[in-house]
């Protein structure tokens, strides 16, 4: 009696065993819900400065998590494209990024507008939709500066789009001043130079040359024409 009594709580304790180490098992792994922060850039995502102009950051604010760090590339006295980056991390250890852009460049002229939607292309081919965006005076963001040529025309994909600057001059010329970085290896977009006239539709057409930081360049010109 007394040996099945013994073997009876041998059973039992195993059997407790066993499920303690499949709970266990079970979780291994298996990381908990976690929340992630929600950062919410006060004031624009994209500031346009003058070189030399005096930059003040008006900062981040963040919802389920803390701010853990800034970074500034900023240098002002050099026309470029910048950002700030906000780092964001909440109790677990997660962490996400928010970023705003600053360009600085030359004011341009106003007497001529070039914001709107335009057709690009590549030498006598068309790529397709890009947009100005009137971010100063005389100053605009490019949607790409390819023309959608690889993107669309090539196939190749967003990853071989180019958004740009372009500032009107006056006198029917406009430049490229800021260095933006291309899917072309880890060269990089130094400027160029563009023509601004009339296209066969009556409207504004824009052609220009684009040059690599390495001095290299493109063989057929870039145009946009607008719609």
């Amino acid at each position: 009696m007394k040996t099945i009594k013994y073997s009876s709580a041998i059973i039992l304790i195993g059997f407790i065993y066993l499920m303690v180490s499949c709970k266990k098992e079970d979780t291994k792994g298996i990381s908990k819900p976690t929340t992630p922060p929600i950062i919410t850039i006060t004031g624009q995502a994209q500031v346009v400065l003058a070189p030399g102009q005096q930059y003040v950051d008006s900062g981040a604010t963040v919802k389920n998590g803390t701010l853990v760090n800034t970074i500034n590339t900023l240098l002002n006295t050099v026309p470029g494209s910048y950002m700030v980056k906000y780092i964001a991390q909440n109790a677990d250890g997660a962490t996400v990024t928010a970023v705003r852009k600053i360009i600085v460049v030359e004011l341009g002229d106003p007497s001529l507008d070039l914001s709107g939607d335009y057709i690009g292309g590549r030498g006598a081919t068309v790529g397709g939709p890009v947009t100005l965006t009137k971010i100063a005076t005389g100053v605009y963001n490019v949607s790409d500066y390819y023309g959608e040529f690889y993107e669309i025309f090539r196939g190749y994909g967003s990853a071989y789009r180019a958004p740009g600057i372009l500032t009107y001059k006056g006198n029917n010329k406009a430049i490229m001043p800021v260095n933006t970085p291309t899917a072309f290896g880890e060269v990089h977009i130094k400027g160029g130079t563009a023509s601004v006239g009339t296209g066969s539709n009556g409207k504004i057409s824009i052609t220009y040359e684009l040059q690599f930081s390495d001095g290299s360049g493109f063989v057929a010109p870039f145009f946009l024409n607008k719609q």
